[in-house]
């Protein structure tokens, strides 16, 4: 990972950057870029736990209206200045309510604000400290939950924006009603792994 602290870059920069690298993100002002040859080898099982959540959750918010859910490669602006981008970040799944989504947004570019619900599936490689300096950055900017799911404990610890927190493990059914009301989100579901040749 490349570490560039300088003058703040401009929202134009950081999508000529984002481009060219496989992952740029803005953390207190410091640009942070990922490329693919910077990465840990990715297994399967973060990947399918990824699909896992989009499955589950995408189809009930497309049926009953209820807004944006999107899988990695968006790019939150979190902190945007007249002076340049103090803040962004790129979660692994998103959730914006369609009564937040800024109505007029330029999709072809990062969104202006914050997810509702932002989720990060956690690889081996990752560390504590950048898991929750995520988790801060998207409940300081005013995002509602943040989920971090950790495939290989198959536990899933949802942060809420009034500073609780909720671990969930075994085949407990997570409390998603202020998002998605009346989806029961079984958390063993999430680490479902289709048997290979079915």
């Amino acid at each position: 990972m490349t570490n560039a602290p300088a003058r703040l870059v401009t929202v134009d920069e950081y999508m000529r950057l984002a481009e060219r690298h496989y992952r740029v993100e803005v953390v207190g002002g410091e640009l942070r870029i990922e490329d693919v040859e910077d990465m840990h080898p990715v297994g399967g099982t973060r990947v399918i736990v990824v699909s896992n959540i989009y499955d589950l959750i995408k189809p009930f918010v497309k049926q009953h209206e209820l807004g944006l859910f999107l899988t990695d490669g968006l790019a939150y602006l979190l902190d945007e200045a007249a002076e340049g981008l103090k803040g962004s970040r790129v979660p692994d799944v998103s959730f914006i309510r369609q009564e937040a989504i800024v109505r007029d947004w330029d999709v072809d570019r990062p969104y202006p604000g914050h997810p509702t619900l932002a989720i990060e599936v956690v690889s081996p490689s990752e560390g504590a400290d950048d898991i929750l300096a995520k988790v801060d950055d998207f409940l300081e900017y005013g995002t509602e939950q943040v989920w971090v799911v950790y495939p290989g404990q198959q536990e899933l610890h949802q942060y809420f924006n009034d500073g609780r927190v909720r671990r969930y493990r075994d085949d407990a059914l997570t409390d998603a009603a202020a998002l998605f009301p009346g989806l029961l989100i079984r958390l063993s579901d999430l680490f479902v792994l289709q048997k290979l040749g079915e």
